[in-house]
């Protein structure tokens, strides 16, 4: 798991936006949790006080971090700040999106699906599968992109969880 710690996208932020305390816990049992101000901006509803109180830490990124994201082939500009801030900084990225996901692998970039948070909360006895399982469901039932089989799977991965 993470050493450096975990970069939340606007995706992943989105389906929590309703269990942002979550992340309290995360940050103290699976590693530091990071959000970039422009992810921030990219969520309606979501302000810097919500993400400080849920134990985010906010990073601006650098002047070369936006002008590299700005001149990169991903799309759009926010998904290439992300994907720079990770890299540079050797951040876990916690994101949902497929593409995105393909050139993270391709840089070696460590990646966490979104639902991934709560199965790493259960199997550190920090959250019951009970609570986890109410989550995961919860966000299925906001995304619809979110498919049946899914949610089976992640519920089976709570059950399992040691």
């Amino acid at each position: 798991m993470p050493t450096s710690g975990l970069l939340v996208d606007a995706c992943v932020l989105i389906d929590y936006l309703d269990h942002l305390p979550i992340f309290t816990i995360a940050d103290k049992n699976i590693g530091k949790i990071y959000v970039i101000t422009n992810t921030i901006d990219e969520v309606n509803g979501l302000s810097e006080a919500m993400c400080l109180q849920s134990g985010f830490t906010i990073i601006e990124p650098t002047r070369e971090q936006q002008s590299q994201a700005e001149d990169s082939d991903i799309k759009p500009p926010e998904d290439a700040l992300c994907f720079q801030t990770a890299k540079d900084n050797n951040y876990v990225f916690v994101t949902n999106d497929k593409p995105l996901r393909k050139v993270c692998k391709k840089a070696h970039i460590e990646l966490l699906w979104g639902c991934h948070i709560v199965v790493c909360l259960v199997k550190r006895k920090k959250m019951s599968k009970e609570e986890a399982k109410r989550v995961i469901k919860d966000i299925h039932s906001k995304n619809k992109r979110n498919k049946k089989e899914i949610l089976t799977k992640l519920c089976s991965q709570i059950d399992g969880a040691v």
